[in-house]
């Protein structure tokens, strides 16, 4: 039987990332290769950039999304639930 375990989400400073409409998006799989580079024009912090991520240098796509991702964390744009 599988074992599900919850876990402690992360969310969107308002404070840091401004208007919640220009990070959050439409779900990944309606999203268009040209509306993705309009949404990521949004905002540094728009999450296509991490859903839909494109390659960086070296990085492969997931690998930026990680970074991203992390990058995010660290710069206090997303911030883990306590709980």
């Amino acid at each position: 039987m599988a074992e599900v375990k919850g876990f402690k989400g992360y969310r969107f400073v308002g404070d840091k990332v401004g208007s919640y409409e220009d990070v959050i998006t439409p779900p990944f799989d309606v999203i268009s290769p040209s509306q993705r580079e309009e949404l990521a024009a949004h905002s540094p912090y728009n999450v296509t950039r991490v859903i839909l991520p494109t390659e960086e240098g070296s990085l492969n796509r997931y690998e930026a999304a990680a970074k991203t991702f992390s990058d995010w964390i660290t710069e206090g744009a997303q911030q883990q639930d306590e709980e």
